[in-house]
C-alpha cells in the first residue's frame, strides 16, 4: 500500500462524514496505512507518523482533534508521550492503542488524559464508536461545560442524576455537589449514571473524592445504571472493584437503605 498520502498535510476527505482531522501515531507501517485509510474513509483528515517526536512537533504546529496513540512507540515511553501531548495540547482528544492487555496500564492511561483505551487486534467497529465520541467530546469541551447535575431525595438516600459528560469542566462541581450533601447530613448517595455520556479521570477521581467523603461520615455512594461504556471504565480503571455498582436506582436505594 502506498504511504505518501499518510505523511502528506491532511486533505478533506471527497466522501461524507463526521468530520474532524485526526493524527494518527503508530509505528507498524500496515497498521498505519490500514488506519489513515480507514479514516479518511469514514469522512476524517487523518495524518500518519511514526514516532512520538513526530505527534509532537505536528501537534504544536497543526492543534488535530484527535490523537489515536500507540502506546507501545520504541524510543519515548508511551505513557511519557501521552502526557506531554496532553500538556502540550490539553483540550485535544488522545484514544490510546495497545496490545498488552495490562490494566494497571489503561488505568494510568486514563489516568494521565486518554479519553479512552483500545486493545489490538482492533475491532474497527468499536474504534469508530470510540472516534465519533471523542470528537463530540472534543466539541462539547470547546463549547464549555455540559454536564447536568439533578439531585434529589428517596427517604434517607440523597439520589444525584448526572446528564452529559462527566470530565474536567464539570468533574469539580460533581465534587462539590457531593461535598455539600455531606456535609448538610446526607451521607447515603447514589450517583445515576445512566445518562452519561462520557467519563475521564477528572470525573472518575470526583466520584472517589465523594465516596471516600460520605464513608468518613459514616455513609456511602453508590453508582447505579452505568451505560455499557461507562462500565468498561469503571472495570478497567479497577474503579468497579472499589465502589458499589448496581444495575439499576432501585437496587443502589435498597442497598444503602
Amino acid at each position: 500500500m502506498n504511504m505518501a498520502r499518510d505523511h502528506d498535510a491532511p486533505t478533506p476527505s471527497t466522501r461524507p462524514g463526521p468530520g474532524g482531522r485526526i493524527l494518527v501515531v503508530d509505528d507498524e507501517p500496515e497498521i498505519l496505512a490500514l488506519l489513515t485509510t480507514h479514516l479518511e474513509d469514514q469522512g476524517y483528515q487523518t495524518r500518519g507518523v511514526a514516532t512520538a517526536e513526530e505527534a509532537l512537533a505536528w501537534i504544536g504546529r497543526e492543534s488535530p482533534d484527535l490523537v489515536l496513540l500507540d502506546i507501545g512507540l520504541p524510543g519515548m515511553p508511551g505513557l511519557e508521550a501521552l502526557r506531554r501531548i496532553r500538556c502540550l495540547d490539553p483540550a485535544v482528544g488522545i484514544i490510546v492503542i495497545t496490545g498488552s492487555a495490562d490494566h494497571a496500564l489503561a488505568a494510568a492511561t486514563l489516568d494521565a488524559g486518554a479519553l479512552d483505551h483500545l486493545r489490538k487486534p482492533l475491532d474497527l467497529d468499536r474504534m469508530d464508536r470510540a472516534i465519533r465520541a471523542a470528537i463530540e467530546y472534543f466539541i462539547d469541551r470547546r463549547e464549555g461545560p455540559r454536564l447536568g447535575i439533578a439531585a434529589s431525595e428517596a427517604g434517607v438516600i440523597s439520589i444525584v442524576e448526572l446528564r452529559g459528560p462527566v470530565e474536567l469542566n464539570g468533574a469539580d462541581r460533581l465534587k462539590q455537589v457531593l461535598a455539600d450533601l455531606v456535609a448538610r447530613g446526607r451521607i447515603r448517595i447514589v450517583a445515576d449514571l445512566e445518562g452519561v455520556t462520557f467519563l475521564d479521570s477528572s470525573g472518575l477521581g470526583a466520584l472517589i473524592a465523594g465516596m471516600k467523603t460520605a464513608r468518613a461520615a459514616g455513609g456511602n455512594l453508590h453508582l447505579c445504571a452505568p451505560p455499557d461504556e461507562v462500565r468498561r471504565i469503571l472495570t478497567m480503571t479497577g474503579l468497579g472493584g472499589r465502589i458499589d455498582v448496581h444495575p439499576t436506582r432501585q437496587e443502589a436505594i435498597a442497598a444503602l437503605a
